[in-house]
């Protein structure tokens, strides 16, 4: 009887010390998010919700780090988690959850446009596009940014491309993609964009083939 108490105490006490060291990494995960470093927040907040999965402001704070960075399936993830983790609480993640169908309900339609523009090589009308359609009627994110900086540099416009990947960078200064995106530029500068940097982006240009066109 004694043994079952004392290890019932010291599951507790367990317990108790994963949350307080969830909570650490939150609040260090909300410290990053607010200075813009959205990258850096999504790596602590990850830790949090792996040490206590039912930390559902960190599962709501990841899922709109995620939206943030154009991630949208995982952001999705992260909201339906933090709703199961705490299913007859009120929860936020339910309206992030109706906001980001409705983002996805207006890209879907505008995708298979540009795409099919893409598939023709029409990089350049592509990028206007996306930009008028897509980055300038959705919230911001990192991601559109970045996809859309690639097509106007495609589309031989780097001064459009670069003002692009700087608004990503401001979003997310500690993103990692969108440097390289801006090295990369800078480094093919006065080379045909169509070759090298075409093969550096492909992942990206497949990474939304794959989660949009055919939904």
């Amino acid at each position: 009887m004694k043994l079952k108490k004392n290890f019932t105490i010291y599951c507790w006490k367990f317990k108790m010390n994963m949350e307080k060291l969830a909570n650490s990494y939150y609040n260090r995960g909300l410290a990053w998010a607010q200075q813009n470093h959205i990258s850096e927040a999504t790596a602590e907040l990850k830790k949090a919700v792996s040490l206590y999965p039912k930390h559902t402001t960190a599962w709501n704070l990841l899922g709109l780090c995620y939206y943030r960075l154009g991630l949208f399936k995982s952001a999705e993830y992260c909201w339906r988690e933090s709703l199961q983790q705490a299913a007859d609480m009120p929860n936020e993640a339910k309206r992030y959850l109706e906001d980001l169908n409705t983002t996805l309900n207006h890209i879907r339609p505008v995708l298979k446009n540009i795409h099919d523009l893409i598939d023709q090589k029409h990089y350049r009308q592509a990028g206007r596009r996306w930009e008028e359609e897509i980055i300038n009627t959705l919230d911001p994110s990192v991601s559109l940014y970045n996809y859309g900086g690639i097509l106007y540099y495609l589309g031989g416009n780097r001064p459009k491309a670069l003002y692009l990947w700087q608004n990503a960078l401001i979003m997310d200064l500690s993103n990692q993609q969108t440097t390289k995106y801006i090295s990369y530029s800078n480094f093919y500068r006065s080379k045909t964009p169509l070759k090298r940097v075409k093969e550096s982006i492909s992942g990206f240009l497949n990474h939304f083939h794959h989660i949009y066109r055919r939904r």
